[in-house]
Formats: C-alpha cells, sequence, structure tokens
C-alpha cells in the first residue's frame, strides 16, 4: 500500500527559508565601496606657520594693551596691527614692566607714541594708547625652529616725516640702541626690565 507523504504548513515554511538562505550563501559577496576621492582629499590639511614682519620699521596702529602677571611681577602687552601697504594686517606685539621709572620700558614705549613726556606725578592709564598709531621698530626671533616679531622700540609719527627731510632717524634708532643696551645691564629692583616673559606671539588671531 502506497503511503503519500503529508507536509505541515510549518514544515513548507522553514523549507522556503532553508532554501533561501542557501541561495544567497551562494550569491558572490559585493565588494565595499570605497571612498570616494573627494572625501579624502577634504582630509588633508596643510600646516601652516605664523606669518610675521621682517625686521625693519613699520607703522603700526595699537590694538589691544593687556595687564598680565609674569614670572618678575607684572606687565603690559601692547599688540598692535601692521597698517603699511606691504605687510598690512599682521600682528606685531611689545612687552614692558607695568614701571613708569625714568628708564623704564612702559613709559618710554608710551612718550614715544603719543608724542609727549610724561610730567612726575602724572597719572597714566595704558589703555588710552588704544587706537592710536606709532612707528615700530621690529626685530625677529627664533625659538623651536619658529620665528616671532617683537617690536623693539617705539617712534613717533612726526619722528618719521621728519626723517624723510632730514634723515635723522637713523641716528636716533642707534643712539635708543645704545641706551637701551645699557639700561638692559642695570638691574631694577631685584631683576632686569628685559627679563619680563617670553615672546611668543600670535598673529593669535589671540595676538608675536
Amino acid at each position: 500500500m502506497n503511503r503519500k507523504a503529508v507536509f505541515s504548513p510549518q514544515s513548507i515554511t522553514i523549507a522556503l527559508a532553508s532554501s533561501s538562505r542557501a541561495q544567497k550563501a551562494r550569491e558572490p559577496k559585493k565588494p565595499k565601496e570605497k571612498e570616494s576621492e573627494s572625501a579624502m582629499t577634504e582630509e588633508i590639511l596643510t600646516a601652516t606657520d605664523y606669518e610675521v614682519p621682517s625686521p625693519g620699521q613699520y607703522r603700526v596702529r595699537i590694538e589691544e594693551v593687556k595687564k598680565r602677571d609674569g614670572k618678575f611681577g607684572p606687565y603690559y602687552r601692547i599688540s598692535t596691527k601692521v597698517v603699511d601697504d606691504k605687510h598690512e594686517g599682521l600682528w606685531v606685539s611689545f612687552v614692558a614692566s607695568a614701571k613708569l621709572t625714568p628708564a623704564a620700558k612702559l613709559r618710554i614705549a608710551a612718550e614715544d607714541i603719543l608724542d609727549k613726556r610724561l610730567k612726575k606725578g602724572e597719572k597714566f592709564n595704558p589703555q588710552t594708547l588704544v587706537g592710536c598709531e606709532a612707528i615700530a621698530e621690529v626685530s625677529n626671533k627664533t625659538e623651536d625652529e619658529r620665528t616671532y616679531a617683537n617690536i623693539e622700540q617705539f617712534f613717533t609719527l612726526r619722528d618719521s616725516e621728519s626723517s624723510a627731510e632730514a634723515g635723522d632717524l637713523r641716528q636716533k634708532q642707534e643712539a635708543a640702541a645704545e641706551a637701551k643696551e645699557t639700561h638692559n645691564t642695570r638691574v631694577d629692583e631685584g631683576y632686569v626690565e628685559d627679563e619680563e616673559e617670553p615672546l611668543p606671539d600670535y598673529n593669535d588671531n589671540d595676538a608675536a
């Protein structure tokens, strides 16, 4: 006697599922799509460095004056922006201790920027320098393979204009440089005034 095979709906479902899995296993795997060349290009960055003015004289505008605490006491950082056509927009800073003694860097700088002499007992707020323009003598210093620009001293715009006619600005600069060298050897209240704080300076766009 012949017996007919009887399949339940459940067994048919299992058989179909097994057949589907077997078919997928036989299908070749598709390779993963490679990242587009444009996406890879977007991830490539170029290292840059601070752009600083070369040694020389530049017309600058005082943008910011900040008082900070340093290793040898409080000091001021005067941040300026070059307004000469060739180097316009570059930042360079001047640092001086927070003192107004006759030979103090801050006093000499303020008098040259304002083109006036501070009298004994006169009150002076360094923030009044913001917005003023002057001629800055810029030097470069290299540390850890990076070059920084610092302001050594200021000259009044009047000095710059008159020097074009008289040719005496260089003589004044040389005299000022000699005075600075003499001053740097003098110990004032336990430290040399020039030893205020290293000058990392910023073009950050935070302020060289």
